[in-house]
């Protein structure tokens, strides 16, 4: 409010406010929906003498007046109570409005306005999906490469158990063997060698 009473100084130009009394004003702010902006850094309109009651379409003209409307452009307003934009197209559908009966040079009305230009929009989303034959290859996200990671690697647990256990199961048998001498036939040990290098080697290295 300290801002705009310097402002509207200049507006009236000193003329004294029992001859001249203070009209409605509105301070439009707006920006353009990208990563990183917001209200923050808008851009600002004012807007002198709206109507007491504003509809929609009065803020639509009002824009395209300023040439802010402009062809592809996704027009939201900000609503306070809901703390959430609306596009200007739904607002109307519901029939909102906005009441600038009791604004002043001093105390202006705010409108904040996003822009979402469409065709910028619909190009990010095509650039994130698949690339459908472009030259520039679609990047995966996150979740989409862990999915194609996760599928293309097999599970190593099944033969990771197996040759844990026929390692315990050969050495067994040949303990036996020794321990106790004809229990274990004496052709084991040329099998012992062979298995004991499949179960224990080539497995273990598949598995690691």
């Amino acid at each position: 409010k300290d801002s705009m009473e310097g402002i509207s100084g200049n507006i009236i130009s000193g003329r004294s406010d029992s001859s001249h009394p203070p009209r409605r004003m509105v301070a439009v702010r707006y920006f353009l929906d990208r990563p990183g902006y917001g209200l923050h850094n808008s851009a600002l309109r004012f807007w002198f003498d709206p109507p007491a009651t504003c509809t929609p379409a009065d803020v639509h003209d009002f824009l395209r007046q300023q040439g802010i409307a402009l062809d592809g452009l996704l027009i939201e307003v900000y609503l306070d109570k809901f703390q959430s934009f609306m596009m200007l197209e739904a607002c109307e559908a519901s029939l909102v409005e906005w009441h600038f009966d009791d604004t002043n040079y001093n105390d202006p009305g705010v409108l904040c306005i996003r822009l979402t230009d469409l065709a910028h929009a619909e190009a990010m989303e095509g650039s994130s999906e698949h690339s459908g034959g472009g030259n520039a290859p679609a990047v995966p996200s996150k979740q989409q490469a862990a999915q194609q990671q996760s599928a293309q690697m097999a599970n190593t647990i099944p033969a990771g158990l197996l040759s844990f256990s026929m390692m315990v199961g050969l050495e067994t048998t040949a303990l036996m063997g020794q321990m106790f001498p004809g229990t274990v036939s004496a052709s084991y040990q040329l099998a012992w060698g062979p298995y004991m290098l499949f179960v224990g080697g080539l497995l273990q290295i598949i598995v690691g």
